[in-house]
């Protein structure tokens, strides 16, 4: 034997490493690297968060609209007032039963009233808590419209709106009639005037040839 005939069990070509998947390649279809090529790794949908923006039921990333009042019992009325006094959010604010910026007050039946009291301003009232106060010989004065606790003077002055109207129809005719007795006519109603004198004198016109030529 010489040495160019001595040969080696094994060839120097290693084997392809196959993946499994794709079309035999060594990365399966899936490329290199990055979220898409790793298991499990998958992108968020674009559209989830679409639909993640519309609310799928109530309470959910947002407040109800409507403000819920600030509930209050008999035995805490009974406590804090007296006899013959009144009730109102004004009343309630300065005692510390209910705060500035509280709009709505309900009065529930927990309790009893000894005495008589006038409620007025915007409260509401359950059954129980009506009955009790009209048993106790109390006045209920309460609008159904809430407005904000303050005293007038501590409130934010409102800005009246002037609204210039426009005039009517017959208010229009009647300024033509007293034009066209007169002869002085306004300057806005000027052309009017000019148009309704040519058509009255158009129609006398036409008037007095027909009655010629049925003569």
């Amino acid at each position: 034997m010489q040495l160019h005939e001595i040969k080696k069990n094994e060839s120097n070509k290693k084997k392809k490493r196959i993946g499994r998947g794709g079309k035999k390649g060594t990365y399966s279809g899936k490329g290199m690297k990055g979220q898409k090529s790793r298991a499990g790794g998958t992108p968020r949908p674009a559209l989830r968060d679409i639909v993640k923006k519309f609310p799928k039921r109530r309470g959910y990333r947002f407040s109800s609209v409507q403000e819920k009042p600030v509930v209050l019992s008999l035995e805490l009325i009974d406590k804090h007032f007296s006899k013959n006094e009144v009730v109102s959010p004004i009343t309630l604010n300065k005692k510390g039963l209910i705060g500035k910026n509280d709009k709505k007050v309900k009065i529930l039946g927990d309790g009893d009233v000894e005495f008589a009291l006038t409620f007025e301003g915007y409260i509401t009232f359950s059954s129980q808590a009506r009955e009790k106060i009209e048993k106790a010989g109390g006045k209920i004065d309460t609008k159904a419209k809430f407005r904000s606790t303050l005293p007038k003077a501590e409130r934010p002055k409102r800005v009246k709106k002037v609204v210039i109207e426009k005039p009517s129809e017959d208010k229009k005719q009647e300024v033509k009639k007293s034009t066209e007795k007169t002869g002085n006519q306004p300057k806005a109603d000027q052309p009017l005037a000019g148009k309704v004198a040519q058509k009255k004198e158009t129609k006398i016109e036409d008037n007095k040839a027909t009655e010629k030529k049925e003569k």
